[in-house]
């Protein structure tokens, strides 16, 4: 019985592993430089100032390059316009903290619409309590962008403090997610609905690279909350991460889809119930070779706690063999 457990989760891993090559994106494309499509703080040398303007003049298949600066503006994506800052590092797009909106939205963006290369922040009021709209730095609805290399940071939301996602099918690599807080679920990652989405970091825990860190969430999943979807996560570093009722570092609810959790470090993160990680009407989940350590709880689930859920989980038990086993409810 344990070997074909084994077998069938040694193939997702394989298949993760191919995942961690560079996504498409990570590097902008062979394209004309230069006016008009650029923008830098002055506007000068035929760029426009202002992201936003060049984001409206653009047709699909162009590609913004972004100079170096802060931008204090809201943007929202256009399908098939793409953005490339020059690192996160040096180009900025700040919301202002001016009121209960995402400083980047997007709305039916298809594949190939690549954002890139830029520190996200300032989304919503800079105050739980009165960012009243899903998504802080980023809101993604019914879409499917590529964002890679990008950071978001400090932003305030109802759900998904840093990014949220609802009925989308994104693809995230290198997002690191610090220090946002909401209402409710998701401080870091917020994402639900029908879709296919993937979460990872392809260097493998190169210097802050695929870290979600010290995020808050009042109810569920400090890090990330996770429902429904269709889900690989892999190559993250969790840590510190804060809810007041259940899942410090992750919680995945009503997932009736596959879910793929790997290669992830959730270390130090606290909860009412499954300080780790916290699993509740899961059915589809495979989890492995990811280091719980230091996780901490008021209530039940330290490390991690999964309730009426179903999936495979490696379990080493003393100095023997990991094992597959069957995972149907359980406390660690």
């Amino acid at each position: 019985m344990l070997l074909p457990l084994v077998l069938a989760f040694g193939v997702q891993v394989i298949i993760f592993l191919l995942l961690q090559s560079p996504v498409e994106g990570a590097t902008p494309p062979v394209h004309t430089s230069g006016p008009p499509w650029c923008v830098n703080p002055g506007g000068t040398g035929g760029c426009y100032s202002r992201i936003q303007d060049a984001i409206n003049a653009a047709s699909s298949g162009i590609v913004i390059d972004v100079a170096a600066g802060t931008y204090t503006e809201h943007i929202t994506m256009r399908d098939g316009v793409s953005i490339y800052g020059q690192g996160w590092a040096t180009t900025t797009i700040h919301g202002g903290y001016s009121g209960p909106t995402s400083t980047v939205y997007m709305l039916s963006i298809q594949a190939g619409t690549v954002l890139s290369g830029v520190q996200v922040t300032g989304g919503g009021t800079g105050v739980t309590n009165t960012s009243t709209q899903d998504g802080g730095c980023i809101a993604i609805w019914y879409a499917a962008p590529t964002i890679v290399n990008t950071w978001v940071q400090g932003c305030t939301a109802r759900n998904g403090g840093g990014v949220f996602a609802r009925y989308s099918s994104p693809t995230f690599d290198n997002v690191p997610a610090w220090l946002n807080q909401v209402q409710q679920r998701g401080g870091g990652f917020y994402i639900d609905g029908t879709g296919q989405v993937t979460v990872t970091d392809s260097s493998l825990f190169a210097d802050t690279n695929g870290t979600v860190w010290l995020n808050t969430a009042g109810w569920d999943g400090g890090g990330l909350y996770i429902s429904e979807v269709t889900a690989t996560v892999g190559g993250l570093r969790i840590w510190w991460n804060t809810a007041n009722s259940n899942g410090g570092g992750v919680s995945i609810a009503n997932a009736p889809n596959p879910v793929l959790f790997a290669l992830n470090q959730i270390n130090e993160n606290s909860a009412n119930n499954g300080g780790g990680v916290d699993a509740y009407n899961a059915s589809q989940l495979s989890l492995g070779l990811n280091a719980l350590d230091g996780n901490t709880v008021k209530s039940s689930g330290g490390g991690a706690q999964f309730s009426q859920s179903a999936g495979v989980v490696p379990v080493k038990t003393g100095s023997g063999p990991i094992l597959q086993v069957i995972m149907v409810e359980v406390s660690l």
